[in-house]
């Protein structure tokens, strides 16, 4: 087994858990829009689809780090793979 410096992946796990946690917020956000919402039509499909957005790149950023820390577990190489981060960063952020 390789030794992989935290320095290295820890900020990177840590911005992927806090992307969770503020999924979770967003859910509650729009559970809350969707049961109160007296907008128009064209404000209510913007929101959902900018939420659809959200949680397209949250799945992506998922699978990144599946990608990097389950099925690369102790591949440094591995970490260098951009695998779906080349889409999900400068397309979706």
């Amino acid at each position: 087994m390789v030794d992989i410096p935290p320095n290295i992946t820890g900020p990177t796990l840590l911005g992927i858990l806090f992307n969770w946690g503020l999924m979770g917020v967003l859910v509650v956000q729009l559970y809350l829009f969707y049961e109160h919402s007296k907008d128009r039509p064209a404000i209510k499909t913007l929101v959902y689809a900018l939420a659809l957005l959200n949680i397209t790149q949250t799945d992506m950023v998922t699978a990144d780090t599946f990608h990097w820390f389950v099925y690369g577990f102790s591949n440094p190489i591995q970490l260098d793979e951009p695998f779906l981060n080349s889409w999900d960063v400068p397309v979706l952020d």
